[in-house]
């Protein structure tokens, strides 16, 4: 759930907070931030899977409230590289800068990101439909752009549109196909644990 929300908030926050179209990745700094906190929800993830092996200790007691926070983290450092990833792929006129160059976009992200944790935390009486919807909502969002940026470098048409109008279709193709990795993902469980 966090790792969605997250890349969805910072495709967001980045439209908002960054003119322009920029084309090139984070910084040195904003990287080694956002690379921390994927580290941290590395060390996590591990430690919940050890938590799930029979007789396994763990380094620490795991919970959902830390599993939304490190996702949360993931998201908005996996969001900052969709963002300019995109753009580079998919638009023809590109600023040639990097996302998150001022401190205060950083800051901005991040505190989007928390206020987001909070929310979900606060609002726990949510209907789960709700919840449902939001998060269906974003894996499709951040699984169809990062699609519809590969079908692009794959067609090889890169760097070709000029208006919204002309990458639709691509957008439209790569929530398609997100439909069909998760239809594929969903079979494959079931085959598995079935």
């Amino acid at each position: 759930m966090g790792t969605f929300l997250g890349i969805v908030l910072a495709l967001v926050v980045l439209r908002i907070v960054e003119p322009g179209r920029p084309g090139r990745l984070p910084g040195r700094g904003a990287l080694v931030i956002l690379g921390v906190l994927a580290v941290l929800w590395a060390v996590d993830g591990t430690n919940s899977f050890v938590a799930s092996l029979h007789g396994a200790t763990p380094l620490y007691p795991s919970g959902n409230v830390l599993r939304l926070v490190t996702g949360m983290g993931l998201g908005l450092g996996l969001g900052a590289l969709l963002y300019p990833i995109y753009h580079a792929v998919m638009w023809r006129d590109v600023d040639e800068r990097p996302v998150l160059a001022r401190g205060w976009q950083l800051v901005a992200l991040l505190t989007a990101g928390g206020l987001l944790v909070g929310i979900v935390l606060a609002w726990r009486s949510a209907p789960f439909w709700l919840w449902l919807g939001l998060v269906s909502a974003a894996v499709l969002t951040a699984l169809g752009v990062a699609n519809a940026a590969l079908l692009v470098l794959l067609l090889r048409r890169e760097g070709r549109g000029e208006r919204w109008m002309q990458c639709v279709p691509y957008l439209a193709l790569g929530v398609v196909m997100a439909l069909a990795e998760m239809g594929g993902m969903a079979l494959i469980r079931g085959w598995l644990l079935g």
